[in-house]
């Protein structure tokens, strides 16, 4: 891997970590549906200039429909449920748990999609799920035994 990757992957990590901070301090000041709003409005003034420089705009016409559903489903849900989320629980262990998304896309492609999970698939979801239960679990309130030292 170049340099210039690894910058980029920490780049990457540090804005995706910073968003949980950021949700975390602003979602009681603003308000849940308001910091999904600013969020949203946002990344509309950074994305629209570029779909309008690549032409892609007649994309969006022609499946706008399906746009919106999936926008709904994949950004708005999610950021109003971490945003209210982070109203009660520590940044860490929102960011903890948002790590968990792509176990919970293969057991719901396993389900619907019919996806096949091997059998080292069903081994690393058992060993993430048990991972982060260990890790969160203390800052979950679940009680006074550690899996940590």
């Amino acid at each position: 891997m170049a340099i210039r990757d690894i910058i980029a992957l920490l780049v990457l990590a540090g804005i995706w970590g910073g968003s949980f901070i950021f949700m975390r301090v602003a979602a009681p000041e603003f308000g849940i549906y308001v910091l999904v709003a600013i969020r949203t409005v946002l990344a509309t003034a950074v994305l629209l200039p570029l779909l309008l420089i690549r032409g892609s705009v007649k994309d969006i016409k022609r499946h706008w429909l399906a746009i919106a559903l999936v926008g709904m489903a994949n950004t708005a849900v999610p950021f109003v449920l971490f945003n209210y989320s982070s109203l009660h629980l520590e940044a860490g262990v929102n960011a903890i748990l948002n790590a968990t998304a792509p176990m919970f896309g293969a057991i719901v492609a396993w389900l619907w999609l019919g996806d096949k999970l091997t059998k080292s698939a069903v081994a690393g979801l058992f060993v993430g799920f048990v991972g982060v239960t260990v890790i969160s679990q203390q800052k979950l309130g679940e009680g006074d035994i550690s899996f940590l030292p």
